[in-house]
Formats: C-alpha cells, sequence, structure tokens
C-alpha cells in the first residue's frame, strides 16, 4: 500500500472524460487546506476523522461516515485554512464535460438526473449508506494501490465503476442528512461532552451517562462519529482552545489547565496535532487577521 498521505488522480489517467479527479487523503497530522473552488461537482466523503468545510458564511462539519456535495464555482476551504487527521475520499466531475458518456453506465437523461439531485443536496452534510461507505472504501483503496503499483490487471476498469457508483449512491434520494439519523442517545451524549469538556470529564464518565457497557458505547460511538470518544473529547477541547487564543489573552498555559490538559507541554503537543501550529503561532495568526 503506498503510504504518502495524498494522492490524486486526473479522471483522464483512468479513461474517464466525466471525472476531473479523485483524490484521497490518510493523514495522522493536519495539512493545509486554503480557500478554492471548481468547475465541477465535488463529493467529498469522510470515511473517519472530522472536518469542517467554511464556505462563505457558513460553516459545517464532517465527521465519519458523513460527506458533503460542493456545486461547481462554490468557494470553500477548511476551517483556519487547515485540513485535520482524517481519510477523506474524494470526486470531482463535471456531468456537461464533452464525451462524459464515455466509459460510464449513464445516459444524459441519468446525468441530467444526478445533477438535479446534486444541486437540491448541496451544501449540506448527509450520511452515507452502508453500501455507498463500502463503495468510496474501496475506490480509497484501490486508487492508492494503483498509484503505487500501476502494472496491475484491470485496476483501472475496477476504479472507473467504482467513480461511477460512488457519484449515483450520493445522489440518490434514500441518503438523509446525517442530523436526522443521529439517534436520541448520541444527540443527549455529544451535547453532554460539549457542555461539560472543559470541566474534569473523563471518557468513563460519559460510558457510565450512556447506560451501555465500555465495548458497546465506543463502537456505537465510533459508527456514530467515525472517532473514538477519546479522539472526540480532545478535539473539542481543542476547538474551545483556539476560541480562547483568539477572544481572549488568557497565558497560554491558564488554557491548557482550564481545558482540562495535565500540562502546557502536553497541550501544545495535541494543539499542534490538530491545528499544524503551536498556540503561540495560532493566537499571532489570528492577531494578524
Amino acid at each position: 500500500m503506498i503510504r504518502h498521505p495524498e494522492v490524486k488522480m486526473r479522471g483522464s489517467e483512468i479513461g474517464l472524460p466525466l471525472v476531473d479527479f479523485i483524490g484521497t487523503v490518510h493523514s495522522y497530522s493536519a495539512s493545509r487546506n486554503t480557500w478554492h473552488s471548481h468547475n465541477s461537482y465535488e463529493l467529498v466523503f469522510l470515511l473517519n476523522g472530522t472536518n469542517v468545510y467554511e464556505f462563505s458564511g457558513k460553516a459545517l462539519e464532517l465527521s465519519g461516515g458523513s460527506f458533503l456535495i460542493i456545486p461547481p464555482r462554490r468557494r470553500h476551504r477548511g476551517l483556519y485554512n487547515v485540513r485535520s487527521p482524517s481519510t477523506v475520499c474524494g470526486v470531482a466531475f463535471n456531468p456537461q464535460c464533452r464525451n462524459a458518456l464515455h466509459l460510464t453506465p449513464f445516459t444524459r437523461s441519468d446525468l441530467d438526473w444526478i445533477a438535479q439531485r446534486l444541486n437540491e443536496g448541496s451544501t449540506t452534510i448527509h450520511k452515507m449508506s452502508s453500501e455507498l461507505r463500502q463503495v468510496v472504501w474501496s475506490l480509497h483503496q484501490g486508487l492508492r494501490k494503483h498509484a503505487a503499483d500501476r502494472t496491475r490487471p484491470l485496476a483501472l476498469p475496477k476504479l472507473r465503476l467504482l467513480a461511477c457508483t460512488a457519484i449515483l449512491e450520493a445522489a440518490r434520494p434514500s441518503n438523509e442528512t446525517i442530523q436526522n439519523d443521529l439517534n436520541r442517545l448520541m444527540t443527549v451524549v455529544l451535547r453532554h461532552m460539549d457542555e461539560h469538556c472543559t470541566d474534569s470529564l473523563q471518557v468513563d464518565d460519559v460510558v457510565r451517562k450512556s447506560g451501555y457497557s465500555r465495548a458497546r458505547f465506543f463502537q456505537i460511538f465510533r459508527q456514530s462519529t467515525g472517532m473514538t470518544p477519546n479522539d472526540y473529547l480532545l478535539r473539542l477541547r481543542i476547538d474551545k482552545a483556539g476560541k480562547l487564543l483568539q477572544q481572549t489573552t488568557q497565558p497560554i498555559t491558564a488554557i491548557a489547565f482550564k481545558l482540562g490538559f495535565s500540562s502546557s507541554q502536553y497541550f501544545c503537543n495535541v494543539f499542534r496535532k490538530y491545528t499544524n501550529l503551536t498556540p503561540r503561532a495560532f493566537r499571532a495568526r489570528q492577531q494578524r487577521g
């Protein structure tokens, strides 16, 4: 398996004019994601982790198992120009391009229907069905394998089939918004974690509140968010740390202890992992800008 964090391939490289590019990112540290746009529809599938995408006057947070439809020419970026540690697979395609039907199972009316569905669901968070998630995982893995070894037989037809299936499944009416799919338990648990993350909240406290065994709770939590409870709690604290660094003049050590970190050094290490900046550099950038 290829070890590079990011792999990107143009549709012309796999013989699929419909697709501008397919890309995957599998990273354990933050990276840059600045303002940009495409002349095509972009499907952003988040397989695990969490990321916040910012549009003009709007920010949307994706967690593992969800996806976002970005319409053509819509400017967007990662919040604070950052892509958080995560596994992301993206497909950009233009149903109006020349030879769009070449080597696809689609007719012209099919592509028109898909475009209409994507326009209706644009800049909204959707939950991946189990079928779609399996297709995207296969696309993510297949793309990385092909980038590592381009001599594998029949790799290109499989990539074309997976890309077309991902586009079709993303447009299906059965996909619901992630907010409508959250069950009552996770709604209560996530709200409790958000409200108490600046206390001395421990994951075991959250497990007890849920009423489930630790193993079952971790399973439910990961299925709903794509993260472990520990990772989710850390991300909450880093998000609140960013707001305190931006909106107050509190010392960094005071913020670290206020958010439940055992030391300022540990806080700095975790903050840098999720934002690609030290707390001091983050505060300086926000003050300049």
